[in-house]
């Protein structure tokens, strides 16, 4: 389903741009995935990272001792990091191969920067399960305490129907479905 989604994603695209950013958006995800496993094993955890309908998930051991919620927050933005980190070298490198105004290069350019750098901003938004969610969530409760839940499950909400409501206004009825669902999720959760 990871496939189907990135192809739905760039369905507006001509067929050959429609395969770069299939590639793109693979590759981006496995960054992004790649820099949250790497942050969990410096911190002493395993991991393998899975793609799925939605994206990818790095899975941590569970035989691993807890973290201190300051380091889920850190490991939560590391694939936002690294992510960046990409679109960083995207604008340092790529420019350096041939203009990149038009044609291949030119889509390569735009697509490695707008998926890392627009996606990593949509990510840090407290929205559950993502890497903002897991942020929000882990340092509310570090120094809120239960309530920090609470808070974090009702913006996880609010946020998520907010990104859903301006996709659906902007004829975007993928990304409205994912975060729609993503809202129903957390408001089941904590109902």
């Amino acid at each position: 389903m990871f496939w189907v989604v990135a192809v739905l994603l760039g369905w507006s695209l001509p067929v050959v741009e429609q395969i770069l950013w299939v590639v793109v958006v693979f590759f981006s995800v496995l960054v992004h995935e790649m820099g949250h496993a790497l942050s969990a094993r410096i911190a002493g955890q395993t991991t393998h990272v899975v793609l799925h309908t939605m994206g990818g998930l790095t899975i941590f051991d569970e035989a691993a001792p807890a973290r201190p919620r300051w380091k889920r927050a850190l490991v939560a933005f590391s694939g936002t990091l690294a992510g960046f980190l990409l679109a960083g070298l995207t604008y340092l490198l790529v420019p350096l191969l041939g203009a990149v105004e038009s044609g291949i290069l030119g889509a390569l350019y735009f697509h490695l920067l707008w998926v890392n750098i627009v996606w990593g901003l949509v990510n840090l938004l407290p929205i559950w399960p993502m890497a903002g969610g897991q942020i929000a969530r882990s340092l509310l409760v570090e120094f809120v305490g239960d309530t920090g839940f609470s808070i974090s499950s009702l913006a996880s909400v609010a946020v998520a129907g907010l990104v859903a409501f301006v996709a659906w206004q902007f004829s975007q009825p993928i990304i409205s479905m994912f975060f729609a669902y993503f809202a129903y999720r957390e408001f089941e959760s904590t109902v």
